[in-house]
């Protein structure tokens, strides 16, 4: 598919990086924070997840990446972040109000503040 064929489709991979480019950009934990890789429990060996963290104490910006490199369904529990933006590789904007989802095959999460 060509991009101009992407342009106006909200499902498309050039839709998606644009997507994160812009979370991504709102986001100092994303451009510049400290790496901690994650180890959920009852989360499968193929899910990959971390946090990027910028900033210290109560004023701290956090974010979460979830990545499932594997060609089975993985439920994950999300954080707990306030006024928290939740978006996926395969599904876009999600509700924040969410607390645990079902991560597809080789979907990705991205669970930030703001």
């Amino acid at each position: 598919m060509n991009v101009a064929a992407q342009e106006n489709d909200p499902r498309s991979i050039l839709s998606c990086y644009r997507q994160l480019l812009a979370l991504r950009n709102r986001s100092l934990a994303l451009q510049a924070g400290s790496l901690e890789l994650l180890s959920p429990a009852g989360v499968p060996l193929a899910v990959v997840a971390y946090r990027r963290r910028h900033g210290e104490g109560e004023r701290a910006e956090v974010a979460e990446v979830f990545l499932n490199f594997s060609s089975r369904e993985a439920r994950v529990e999300l954080p707990a972040l306030p006024d928290r933006t939740v978006f996926s590789t395969l599904r876009g904007p999600m509700d924040p109000s969410e607390s645990r989802i079902t991560l597809q095959a080789f979907e990705g999460v991205v669970v930030c503040q703001g």
